[in-house]
């Protein structure tokens, strides 16, 4: 039979009982006569209609042939490309996925229905945001079309569509313009100009300048979308009212507003005429219409068509409808919900700023569920990739919330802000501590959770092992066990959400920490700091154990970024510092004042009981040293020694969030942790190509600009002869030994090289002696670290770079430190730049002995530095030369036995076993005596 696969974006329509469809159908059809009532129905646009009736096809097919035979599959891809025209995107994509699945085992990977349903699932699972999903199926696709697109141009072009789509979406618009042009070259050789398909096509294109601002490429081109359809469908038909729509939202930019609100209407006429007012095109053509008003400074009217946009892109009645409620909704669309509250926001805050003073109440109102829905959403992932891209649509609405909160001024109002700023912070970790703490709770069976760790954790690696992968063959057998691993962990997934909804509530709610919780867990002297950066506002929120005080900051982006370079520069570069050595006193000094008297000061005037700070940065701070700035301006010349630094005032210690924060105090469990120490400090030696043919050629060539770190075994021999522990050396040092003992050691102490990955943050490794094993190839990458299941208290990384990476919105710092938290870790001590040999020996032993005395982690660090500047003069006091290393997360004590204490007790029992025995002898002495 004939399959429709729909290949356009934008038609959604909202399911309701068809009359029309349960006339036509009775058992006694044939499926010639099927084929033909549905393109019938199809041709008119109802695809209502033929939802329900493909419906009860399915049910007669499944009773004449079973849900396992082909022509069953061919019904499903019927029913999801139905309900894909419907906007149902969950529904079609169950009936795509459960198409492709018997197609598959069916008639194989290559058939051109099997393609088709493929297709329809990576459509489905692109307009309902999962695009990761959608991308491996389309990677995947492209692999499998080309071999045989000449067979088939035309199924071809519309998946070149689709990958262009899921280009346009991750902004990469050449790559998409370049594709929806051969797509219309393929479509206009092999079906003409005036066909459905190719208009869709041109509209893509027309609309993908119009984002590009290349007003003269789209004009002609809506307006020949605008020719076709009217000629192919006449002009009753609604997708002729999505081309006169396209064309209206064109003119506004044109500023032909008079044209515009002609063709708008027009369009709504049509489209509420076939499909009904709950349909997502006439969400998006009453979305326009408020825009168009909001162009013309028409509040009112604009207003009131964004609320019936909102309204027609839920299936909630309008009676029932309610502002109040908006988070309570489902939505056809996510991202229109999201532009339609964007422009409503601004509507009301042009109010607000015109002295209706009451319309601050309900922008932050909308604001608080708004943002409240996007994080329902968020939750509702189960692909970071796409958690991360979901929070970035939230982040303008974070941003407003922050601003309305700090306007209205309550006390509720100013807590509420920094819980937002929270919902922006390690969102990924937070939830891996969110997974965990579900399973331990025993909401989920054992071996459901094994199977659910064990699927995320098989599709993580494969995910990370294709970016190592060069080979096109190696690469298209890996996106296809991705694509198979992503299909079976979303059907998982569904499964566990229905039969374990407890489990499942408890892994995606929202435990974003309140200010009350932190306050309950800070002293009188600490005091807490998080940032939230924005482009033109920081926001400093200061948390004491009675106070919470947000300080807006504004800054100029391109002086801020000039500042925080000068200093990073100031801190990092050896070479500048010692062949420059006035002008790098004076940048060092001028931004590091600078910083502080900007961004930190105002939260420490009147708190003179504070003598801790726990700092969760945002952004470029960091890769910010606190320690370093300057309290007060330094002196045109000076000893660096003697400079007034923060640390001299402060311990600091530092967190990707406060929830996290709250989490790695409360995760700390003496009994779990061991007091020894496992420490490697491994051998860099020219590898021998004849022995190192499974390592990859990139591997080897790193391997090659390797010195050796003789001051990293010193600092691990150092450690030895005071703590017990492990302590490996040489070719011993290798990763496998790593992987074996790691988890059975409260602190893991690593002397080595890191290799920072700046493209892709997750291949960032740290590189062990080479043993030329067969199993590991010695760099143990920050995905791997991440996958371990570590037992430790403290992880201190003496490596270069491990605390530095690249910043992701709503993540943070993507390091290799990071990775080690994953693993379960609650506390790190990792360096920001490449550290110098000599004085990180010197820190980290201090460090050591610190801790061995009692001295809470970020203190112990800090006394470490501050020693380490007592006894250095000159150029060697430098920051750069102490500053590296912070500490982040958990700073409570953590005991460690020493090696002198292991001797104490050695010589303890032996003197023991001794007197013992002299004891014995003396009783079996007098025994003798009297006998």
């Amino acid at each position: 039979m004939k399959i429709y696969t729909i290949t356009s974006f934008l038609f959604i329509l909202l399911f309701s009982p068809s009359l029309v469809a349960q006339e036509y159908f009775n058992n006694q059809l044939t499926y010639a006569e099927i084929d033909s009532i549905q393109i019938e129905l199809y041709n008119k646009g109802d695809y209502n209609s033929c939802a329900i009736f493909t419906e009860k096809v399915l049910t007669k097919v499944a009773k004449e042939f079973g849900k396992e035979d082909t022509l069953y599959a061919f019904y499903q891809n019927d029913l999801g490309s139905f309900y894909y025209e419907l906007g149902a995107y969950k529904k079609s994509a169950f009936h795509y996925f459960s198409a492709q699945n018997i197609l598959k085992n069916k008639i194989g990977r290559h058939d051109i229905n099997y393609i088709k349903a493929l297709n329809g699932l990576g459509a489905a699972y692109q307009m309902s945001d999962r695009y990761t999903e959608a991308e491996s199926i389309f990677i995947e696709l492209e692999d499998i079309i080309t071999k045989q697109w000449s067979t088939n141009p035309n199924l071809f072009a519309i998946i070149l569509n689709n990958c262009a789509r899921l280009y346009w979406m991750n902004k990469q618009y050449k790559k998409a313009e370049k594709l929806l042009i051969k797509t219309k070259d393929i479509q206009k050789q092999n079906l003409g100009e005036f066909d459905k398909d190719y208009a869709i096509t041109l509209s893509n294109l027309a609309i993908l300048y119009k984002d590009l601002k290349e007003y003269d490429k789209a004009a002609p081109l809506f307006e020949k979308v605008k020719k076709i359809r009217l000629k192919i469908l006449g002009a009753s038909h609604p997708y002729y009212a999505v081309g006169l729509h396209d064309l209206g939202a064109f003119y506004i930019l044109a500023k032909k507003y008079d044209a515009s609100e002609k063709l708008l209407q027009e369009a709504l006429l049509i489209q509420t005429k076939v499909w009904g007012i709950k349909h997502y095109q006439c969400a998006r053509t009453l979305l326009t219409l408020g825009d168009l008003y909001f162009n013309q400074h028409n509040w009112q009217q604009s207003e009131h068509y964004l609320i019936q946009s909102l309204l027609s892109n839920t299936n909630v009645a309008s009676d029932s409808f309610s502002l109040d409620k908006i988070h309570e909704y489902d939505y056809f669309s996510n991202s229109l919900f999201h532009l339609t509250i964007q422009k409503l926001l601004s509507i009301y805050e042009l109010q607000y700023q015109n002295g209706d003073k009451q319309k601050i109440e309900e922008y932050y109102a909308l604001v608080q569920k708004s943002i409240a829905l996007g994080e329902k959403w968020k939750n509702s992932f189960d692909s970071d990739q796409n958690k991360l891209k979901s929070l970035k649509s939230n982040f303008l609405l974070i941003e407003k919330g922050i601003e309305a909160a700090l306007i209205i001024d309550t006390d509720a109002a100013i807590k509420e802000s920094f819980r937002f700023a929270e919902q922006n912070k390690s969102i990924l970790l937070t939830d891996a501590i969110k997974g965990t703490a579900a399973r331990s709770l025993g909401y989920l069976p054992d071996s459901l959770g094994n199977i659910e760790v064990m699927l995320q954790k098989e599709l993580h690696q494969l995910k990370n092992k294709r970016l190592r992968i060069r080979s096109k063959e190696e690469r298209t057998h890996l996106n296809r066990a991705i694509l198979d691993l992503e299909l079976q962990r979303n059907k998982f997934i569904e499964q566990i959400k229905k039969n374990y909804p407890k489990y499942y509530a408890l892994k995606y709610q929202d435990i974003s920490v309140s200010v009350e919780t932190i306050q309950q867990q800070l002293d009188d002297k600490t005091l807490l700091l998080e940032y939230f950066v924005t482009d033109t506002i920081l926001y400093l929120f200061s948390i004491s154990k009675t106070k919470i005080n947000v300080y807006p900051i504004n800054i100029d982006a391109k002086d801020w970024m000039l500042k925080l370079n000068v200093n990073r520069q100031a801190l990092t570069d050896f070479n500048w510092i010692v062949n420059h050595m006035d002008k790098a006193y004076e940048n060092y000094t001028s931004t590091a004042h600078w910083l502080y008297n900007n961004i930190l000061a105002m939260a420490l005037e009147g708190n003179n009981k504070i003598n801790r700070l726990i700092i969760i940065t945002d952004r470029e701070l960091g890769y910010l040293p606190f320690e370093t700035l300057l309290t007060a301006p330094a002196p045109a010349s000076a000893s660096y020694q003697s400079l007034p630094y923060l640390l001299n005032q402060y311990t600091i210690s530092y967190d990707y969030s406060a929830t996290l924060w709250k989490q790695n105090l409360a995760t700390i469990s003496q009994a779990k942790y061991n007091s020894q120490i496992l420490a490697y400090a491994p051998a860099y030696h020219q590898p021998d190509s004849a022995n190192i043919i499974h390592t990859r050629s990139q591997e080897y060539r790193i391997r090659q600009l390797l010195e050796p770190l003789k001051s990293a075994k010193e600092e691990v021999q150092k450690l030895s002869e005071l703590y017990a522990g492990n302590f490996i050396f040489e070719t011993d040092a290798n990763e496998h030994s790593f992987k074996t003992k790691a988890s059975d050691y409260g602190i893991i102490h690593l002397a080595m090289h890191g290799v920072v990955n700046a493209e892709q943050p997750m291949l960032s490794s740290l590189v062990f002696s080479e043993n030329y094993d067969s199993l590991e190839n010695n760099f143990l990458y920050a995905y791997e670290v991440s996958k371990l299941n570590l037992n430790a208290n403290l992880a201190v990384l003496s490596a270069c770079e491990t605390g530095y990476g690249e910043f992701q919105q709503g993540e943070g710092i993507i390091s290799l430190g990071r990775s080690f938290m994953y693993a379960g870790v609650p506390s790190l001590v990792v360096s920001l730049w490449s550290v110098n040999d000599f004085s990180t020996a010197h820190i980290i032993r201090n460090f050591y002995h610190n801790l061995s005395t009692g001295m809470p982690k970020d203190e112990a660090l800090r006394q470490a530095k501050i020693s380490y500047l007592k006894q250095k003069n000159g150029l060697v006091a430098h920051p750069a030369f102490w500053s590296a290393f912070i500490h982040i997360g958990n700073h409570q004590p953590i005991s460690i036995h020493q090696e002198s204490d292991s001797m104490g007790y050695i010589w303890g029992g032996g003197l023991f076993i001794l007197l013992l025995l002299f004891v014995i002898t003396k009783q079996l002495g007098k025994k003798e005596k009297y006998t």
